[in-house]
């Protein structure tokens, strides 16, 4: 009870005090803070196109020209180092610096291309998304500039890109990978394309894997002809060794479902 009548005390104490500094006599009125509005924040930046819109076919990946390095030597031992770096942004200067490489200081990179690949089929599975499309350009990089050296490397670059249309289903990531996978196959032997495809696409349970497939055997056809295709389907189909007749077999079923095949046959 005596707290109550002190807490009453300065509380009429402190009313007393603002009517004596208030004109007229009045009490002195303090006007309400009326909070101001909240500021509208800018809209997040936004990895990929939103949603529902429709995603145009790129004409290439490498549109961006990167400029020459200095010290090509040093630039590719630091681009190793900062790929294995646990920091994300860290990784994609490494990748920078191996696209910088591939379009113009192709015989530096040639030194470790095939490490190089195997980084970058690591990288092309990694689960941040901005890292993976970082990766996917620098593997398109490669096969656009390198051409059929790459050969030796088509079933580690192109498998990595089949299994990540399999990994994720973020519609940008899968046009990308197929972008890559396209320049991987204006890039490099026909033999060793048809391996790849055969040997991890056709036979993948993920319809995504699978459609990738039928579509870039499709480009790849339209590259050398589709005789061709049927030559070497013929051939695979009799081979000696149990595989390669598999997978000629089935490659002569895919034909079967294309209009040219009844004119060859």
């Amino acid at each position: 009870r005596d707290h109550l009548v002190y807490r009453s005390c300065n509380i009429l104490v402190e009313q007393l005090a603002r009517q004596k500094e208030a004109p007229h006599g009045h009490i002195k009125v303090e006007a309400r803070k009326v909070p101001a509005p909240p500021i509208k924040s800018a809209l997040p930046n936004r990895k990929g196109p939103r949603r529902g819109t429709k995603l145009r076919p790129q004409k290439a990946v490498t549109q961006e020209q990167i400029k020459p390095l200095a010290n090509p030597a040093n630039s590719l031992v630091n681009s190793f180092i900062n790929v294995l770096s646990d920091e994300w942004e860290t990784k994609l200067l490494g990748l920078k610096a191996i696209r910088a490489l591939a379009q113009h200081h192709q015989a530096v990179l040639l030194t470790k291309l095939p490490e190089a690949c195997i980084m970058l089929a690591e990288e092309v599975g990694n689960l941040r998304s901005v890292v993976s499309c970082a990766a996917i350009d620098t593997v398109a990089d490669l096969h656009t500039h390198l051409g059929k050296i790459m050969d030796p490397e088509v079933e580690r670059t192109g498998g990595a890109l089949l299994l990540k249309l399999a990994q994720t289903t973020n519609t940008f990531i899968h046009q990308q990978a197929n972008l890559a996978l396209d320049a991987l196959v204006q890039g490099s032997s026909p033999a060793r394309i048809m391996n790849v495809l055969f040997n991890m696409g056709s036979k993948h349970r993920c319809p995504a894997v699978r459609a990738s497939t039928a579509r870039h055997l499709q480009l790849l056809a339209d590259i050398i002809g589709m005789d061709q295709i049927f030559e070497a389907g013929n051939k695979m189909a009799v081979d000696a060794a149990p595989d390669v007749r598999h997978h000629g077999q089935i490659l002569l079923q895919g034909l079967a479902y294309q209009n040219e095949f009844s004119d060859m046959w």
